[in-house]
């Protein structure tokens, strides 16, 4: 399954931030969503970005609950931040937050695809509402995929990882 297409997400030039740290990338992504989100949190009943993030406590329930170990780049955004909303649309779910979540929690899908199982860790609704940001579960290097339900479907290949999916989202997402 390692084979993504890209028929319709067109591949984009990660070098400006491929070769950064990741705390580097984490850093550029956070404040891009801070300035993002700063005029439209009055629109959405929970923080768009909470901050702080969780404690490895936390982190470590929730790789437990859903038998699974986080890439390490998405565990340390979950450190920095719960979760993060750009619009409805462009979503990072994460953690919950005094029981609150936004969006929908994460979970493992074996639905997805008949004999590969997938992170479902937010959605990037920029060709059909419902389309889902994915980890393959069983890739050991946990690329980004989309997974447009309205065509095909299909598994477009996203980013070679959460940190740079991210990245990505903050770059094409709403009012980039």
């Amino acid at each position: 399954m390692g084979d993504y297409t890209n028929r319709i997400v067109p591949r984009i030039d990660f070098s400006p931030v491929a070769e950064l740290p990741v705390n580097a990338v984490l850093d550029i992504c956070l404040r891009r969503i801070r300035t993002l989100v700063a005029p439209l949190q009055q629109f959405f009943p929970e923080p768009m970005l909470p901050e702080p993030g969780g404690s490895d406590g936390e982190i470590a329930a929730l790789e437990r609950e859903l038998d699974f170990s986080l890439p390490s780049d998405y565990r340390a955004f979950l450190r920095r931040a719960r979760w993060a909303v750009l619009d409805d649309g462009v979503q990072v779910w994460g953690l919950d937050l005094n029981g609150a979540s936004y969006g929908e929690s994460l979970w493992i899908s074996d639905q997805h695809h008949q004999s590969h199982r997938f992170l479902v860790f937010g959605y990037y609704w920029a060709y059909a509402d419902g389309d889902q940001l994915l980890i393959p579960v069983d890739d050991p290097d946990h690329p980004v995929v989309l997974y447009l339900h309205e065509h095909g479907p299909l598994f477009e290949y996203f980013a070679p990882s959460f940190s740079l999916a991210l990245w990505r989202l903050v770059q094409e997402g709403p009012s980039a």
